[in-house]
């Protein structure tokens, strides 16, 4: 009996091509030199945020400058609202002018919220053509080493005269063959507790399943969106790597902590956005106190839902992003204290001495 190889049987094997994605590319390249691709996301988001240091610098030193001028421009913003109070245009024109008179910079301080929004979503972008790229690896060389060892069986079974043996020319004998091969040979890119740092760190397998792998949407990878693979060539080949790397994937622990330190993020910069909100809170464009405390548990739950269904991979950027913004809003936060303590005893002994 011949027994076709997966190639044969089921068609050309499907190569993956390298990822296009400049965010992809480097971190392919961090991940080059480190060698670990969880501690290559590590180094990534190291990278990032201190090129985007100076921007968080500028973003926080013009809302600290903006609670500041608020603080001057209470009395003046009250009396404009008893005035105008009941001509939203007039009044909205007249804050215009003394925000300008002020220096109080509106765009500066939304500015570097939007760009950093948009530039979450890029990496996001690279993070997923990346997880699919590993994925396409993973397959495609599953199906070579299954391809190569049973045809090393069956030259085998050639060459000892064995091809007409029902047993061991049987389908079941050929994929025993193949299925300790791919166990043997092939194996998920883990890290730390994380059995497949390319799935979500949740109760999914290891190994993503049929649906997972060519589906598209919310938590799926987009493998080989112009190829066409069968469910029945993919388990073939997958099947046994799955049930040699049984349980979860993960234990929630990034996601858990993501979402902890996104919010301990989001509390440290309230203390930047809090004034002007409350002195905004009349202008129909502000966004209320109300809004804000919203908004502190909103973005640490809409974190906690890409850390859940995407990447472990990033899931890591995510934590580590915020972690790294965590430590630095506390020590702006400090070293603002100290600055602001300085200038409050600067003028207080100016003033006795008058």
């Amino acid at each position: 009996m011949a027994f076709m190889n997966i190639s044969s049987l089921f068609g050309a094997v499907a190569q993956p091509e390298a990822p296009a994605h400049f965010i992809s590319k480097i971190l392919e390249w961090v991940f080059s030199w480190v060698g670990d691709y969880g501690w290559a996301v590590v180094v990534f988001t190291l990278i990032v945020t201190l090129a985007l240091l100076p921007l968080d610098i500028w973003q926080k030193t013009v809302m600290l400058k903006n609670n500041k001028i608020m603080k001057v421009m209470r009395p003046q913003m009250e009396k404009l609202q008893k005035q105008y109070g009941n001509n939203k245009t007039m009044l909205q024109q007249k804050q215009m002018e003394l925000y300008k008179k002020n220096k109080y910079s509106m765009v500066g301080a939304c500015l570097p919220m939007i760009i950093t929004l948009v530039l979450f979503f890029i990496i996001f972008s690279g993070f997923s053509q990346t997880t699919r790229y590993h994925a396409e690896l993973e397959y495609s060389k599953a199906v070579s080493v299954y391809d190569e060892a049973t045809d090393a069986y069956r030259q085998y079974l050639i060459e000892n005269n064995l091809e007409d043996d029902p047993v061991l020319s049987s389908n079941v004998a050929f994929e025993a063959k193949g299925a300790e091969a791919v166990t043997e040979n092939v194996q998920p890119t883990g890290f730390l507790w994380i059995g497949n740092v390319f799935m979500p760190d949740n109760w999914s397998s290891k190994v993503p399943s049929y649906a997972t792998f060519k589906g598209t949407g919310l938590g799926n990878v987009g493998a080989f969106p112009d190829t066409n693979i069968s469910v029945d060539e993919y388990n073939l080949v997958m099947d046994p790597l799955r049930e040699a790397n049984p349980g979860w994937n993960g234990y929630l622990i990034l996601p858990i902590l993501s979402v902890g330190l996104n919010f301990l993020s989001q509390f440290l910069n309230r203390k930047f956005t809090a004034q002007s909100a409350q002195m905004n809170a009349a202008d129909s464009g502000a966004m209320s106190p109300n809004s804000m405390k919203y908004m502190m548990f909103i973005m640490p739950i809409v974190m906690g839902i890409f850390a859940l269904l995407y990447s472990s991979a990033f899931t890591l950027y995510i934590f580590t992003r915020a972690l790294f913004s965590s430590v630095f809003q506390l020590g702006f936060n400090v070293v603002t204290k100290i600055k602001d303590k300085r200038e409050e005893d600067l003028r207080l002994s100016t003033t006795f001495k008058r």
